[in-house]
């Protein structure tokens, strides 16, 4: 039997610190928000988890290719090394994903190895810049999220959640955004029952310092200390 729970883990929760990323058209939304002239990346950084199902505590190390446009982080240490490659369309859209707090997600692709299966994540945009679809494939299933009502800066509100092939039903996300705070708070919901909370914490560089996640399980909150960072500039 296929434990998509786990799955789902492998793909979306990856303790490897990410700024969200972007795609570029022309008119749009993300467009009219402010154009930060830099972005820093997280370069070294510390992860603990703690909570009711464990704890634990692991370190990453992440490499900017400004020739590649691709950020590559991996774990230091540890029995299993797990890999991530974010791809991006230009350097303009890594500094524009921090046009607001929390970030938005402008990424062109994502591949992950190293755990389980590995995955290939694609993500797609309208013509207003908003994230529409994101596709992350495993040699077992594939994981469809379609968005859905995004408030004024692109950020989208709502997902759904599909499993190909699969035995279990939808998951249906509400997402809420704290500009102040700098959190976004995602409530997933099956059959209309929610079955998890993700509280999710930025820092003012729109990197992500704090998970706590609450379900039937338990709860359990990953913290992640940065410890050095890569400034990406805007290119004229």
């Amino acid at each position: 039997m296929i434990d998509y729970s786990r799955l789902r883990r492998i793909l979306s929760c990856v303790a490897i610190i990410f700024v969200a990323n972007a795609l570029s058209s022309g008119a749009s939304i993300a467009a009219q928000l402010p154009r930060p002239a830099c972005v820093m990346l997280p370069a070294e950084s510390r992860n603990v988890t703690a909570g009711s199902s464990g704890s634990g505590s692991v370190n990453y190390s992440c490499a900017w290719d400004g020739s590649a446009l691709t950020l590559t982080c991996a774990n230091t240490g540890g029995m299993m090394k797990v890999t991530t490659v974010t791809t991006y369309k230009s350097v303009n859209d890594v500094v524009d994903s921090v046009a607001a707090i929390p970030p938005l997600t402008m990424s062109a692709s994502l591949k992950q190895t190293g755990a389980g299966p590995g995955s290939a994540t694609l993500y797609m945009y309208d013509g207003q810049k908003r994230l529409v679809r994101e596709v992350a494939t495993t040699s077992i299933v594939t994981m469809t999220t379609e968005y859905s009502d995004w408030d004024s800066h692109g950020r989208p509100r709502k997902a759904r959640k599909t499993t190909t092939p699969g035995n279990r039903p939808p998951d249906d996300q509400a997402i809420a955004y704290d500009d102040a705070a700098r959190t976004k708070t995602i409530k997933t919901s099956q059959n209309g029952a929610v079955v998890s909370t993700d509280v999710v914490t930025f820092d003012t560089n729109g990197n992500q310092i704090k998970v706590t996640r609450s379900d039937a399980k338990g709860s359990a909150t990953s913290t992640t200390t940065i410890s050095s960072t890569t400034k990406v500039c805007r290119s004229q």
